[in-house]
């Protein structure tokens, strides 16, 4: 049950994001757009598989990038791409537990799974508020070693739970 409210609480603040943002600085095209992606969303909704929803989300996406080219409020597009990333997530944990019929785990699984998904959307959406309000001029060598330096260390992660 928490799944779905919290789906719906992200679909509304990704798309109302998307859409007041674009609404301030009078760009039309992508409030039409939004709209599209609504329909969109209501046609692809009970579709199996990954791809509708990730497909959806890489529009969303697009359609941010697009806006904050144009001049778009960056904090609200932050918000609402987090709140897209956490609505891709939800749905994709609602198909999985609906597919694998986990009853008895499935209040120990959802609420794991939006533990860590809390704590990834607040640490997300620190750094990234952190890094629209600070700039740093690094060198780009040093930021490709941090960016090694991170992948590897995800990837060490990710090995270390798989065992």
């Amino acid at each position: 049950m928490k799944i779905k409210m919290l789906t719906g609480l992200s679909c509304l603040t990704s798309t109302g994001c998307l859409l007041v943002s674009s609404y301030l600085a009078e760009l039309w095209f992508i409030c039409w757009a939004v709209l599209g992606m609504i329909i969109l969303w209501i046609s692809f909704r009970k579709k199996p598989g990954i791809w509708p929803i990730s497909i959806i989300l890489i529009i969303y996406i697009v359609f941010a990038v697009a806006g904050l080219l144009l001049g778009l409020s960056p904090y609200l597009i932050t918000i609402g791409c987090m709140a897209a990333m956490a609505l891709w997530d939800l749905v994709l944990l609602n198909r999985n537990i609906v597919s694998e019929h986990l009853q008895p785990n499935v209040v120990l699984l959802e609420k794991l799974h939006l533990h860590a998904l809390s704590i990834a959307i607040g640490l997300g959406l620190l750094l990234s508020i952190l890094s629209l309000n600070i700039h740093l001029h690094l060198p780009f060598g040093l930021v490709v070693g941090l960016t090694i330096l991170a992948a590897y260390g995800i990837f060490r992660g990710y090995k270390y739970l798989l065992k």
